[in-house]
Order: C-alpha cells, then sequence, then structure tokens
C-alpha cells in the first residue's frame, strides 16, 4: 500500500508481534519503500523482545499505556515539543 500511497507517512506504529507479520518485518518491508521512523508496542517481557531482530535504534512503547504516553513518545520520535508545552493539545488526565 505504501508503494502506492503518494502522501506522506511520518510514523509506523506497530506490534512486535503479529499473526502474519511480525512488526521488524512490517517495518523492513514499509522502509525499503520510504524511510521512516518506526515505534513498535509490546506486551512481552524482555525476554520475549531480545529475540527481535532489528537493525535500527528500537522505539517501544509497553502495553498496556495511556493515550498521553504514546502521544508523548509519538512526538519524542517526530521530534516535536511534548504535549506539555503546546497550548493547542487538549490533555487526558490518567485516571
Amino acid at each position: 500500500m505504501a508503494d502506492e500511497y503518494a502522501g506522506p507517512i511520518d510514523l509506523l506504529i506497530t506490534d512486535v508481534i503479529m499473526p502474519q507479520m511480525s512488526g521488524p518485518d512490517l517495518a523492513r518491508t514499509l522502509r525499503a519503500v520510504r524511510n521512516i521512523p518506526v515505534l513498535y508496542m509490546s506486551g512481552y517481557t524482555d525476554d520475549k523482545l531480545r529475540d527481535m531482530s532489528v537493525d535500527e535504534e528500537v522505539a517501544l512503547i509497553r502495553k498496556p499505556f495511556y493515550i498521553d504516553d504514546l502521544a508523548h513518545r509519538i512526538d519524542e520520535i517526530l521530534g516535536r515539543q511534548p504535549k506539555e508545552e503546546r497550548q493547542d493539545a487538549p490533555s487526558v488526565s490518567k485516571p
């Protein structure tokens, strides 16, 4: 799909372990077409993730996570200001 889509793709967010294709395999496939950053998410423990074969520095968020945590990680990866410093972004409070 990415090779047919002409618009920008800013970030790939993918689970590490998926039924048909792993997240790192998906990232390698997409990066063959587009040079984009990747944020992996996983609920697995470190011993499961140690076997994950990736060639780049890994950006990872652990599940479960709050939406604010996800937004903060996305901001970090894309080099944007954290939500706390932006005036236009509404905040979601944690329970």
